[in-house]
């Protein structure tokens, strides 16, 4: 492995390391749902919730059959939701992910921006699955479009409501990469000033001073194990 790999993969252990102490604290495990296909990610840039101005970060995941299942009889209060194929067809413009299925199971996964004290949450991850047992973090790289497909990590939450599941980060093996801003000229090729004029201006900050935007909080140093990492 050379310094670069090591370096990213580093960087990796210590971001899922922070999202492991958070999930401690509030009594959490992670678990993971496999061979899902994502539609509406929005990771990097969270979303207004339905009818209120509280935002939060959200994928929805279609799965089979069985998974749903399995999903429902934990998840009582947050089941998967179901569609037939030629509704799911309508809705989304695509075709069914599991097309011998007679329905569509589509399970949303979301994670709160702020908490009820109006703390900032640590804003989930995405990884891409490069092969060899490695991962990528693309969550400021890459936009993963409806059609995706990988894994998610969630957070299982155990109160007196029942049991709920919260979005804690995804892989993609096969990804679909967003491309909603798409330049008419081509592709913009940044060059070293480019990327340091960037670095330089981060609008973000500047509401953050105004008090407009909460800082997301800093990872944590924390002891570096590869079992750490929820895809490995």
């Amino acid at each position: 492995m050379n310094i670069s790999s090591l370096h990213n993969r580093l960087l990796i252990q210590r971001q899922y390391c922070q999202q492991r102490k958070t999930t401690r604290k509030h009594n959490m495990s992670v678990e993971i749902l496999n061979n899902a296909t994502f539609f509406y990610t929005c990771i990097q840039t969270p979303t207004k919730k339905y009818e209120s101005e509280d935002t939060e970060w959200k994928t929805s995941a279609v799965v089979d059959k069985k998974s749903a299942k399995e999903w429902n009889k934990k998840f009582k209060k947050q089941p998967a939701k179901e569609l037939d194929n030629a509704e799911f067809v309508e809705k989304y413009k695509v075709d069914a992910p599991f097309p011998e299925q007679d329905e569509q199971y589509i399970i949303k996964l979301s994670q709160n921006t702020h908490n009820a004290d109006g703390k900032a949450m640590y804003q989930p991850k995405v990884y891409q699955d490069i092969g060899n047992n490695n991962v990528v973090d693309i969550t400021n790289k890459k936009l993963v479009g409806n059609g995706s497909k990988g894994k998610a990590a969630y957070g299982v939450v155990e109160n007196k409501f029942g049991t709920f599941a919260k979005l804690n980060s995804i892989c993609i093996f096969d990804l679909v990469e967003y491309g909603g801003n798409a330049n008419p000229f081509g592709n913009v090729v940044e060059d070293e000033n480019d990327a340091a004029q960037r670095e330089a201006y981060k609008p973000s900050d500047a509401k953050a001073a105004k008090g407009k935007v909460k800082d997301t909080p800093k990872p944590l140093a924390d002891d570096l194990d590869d079992e750490d990492l929820p895809f490995n």
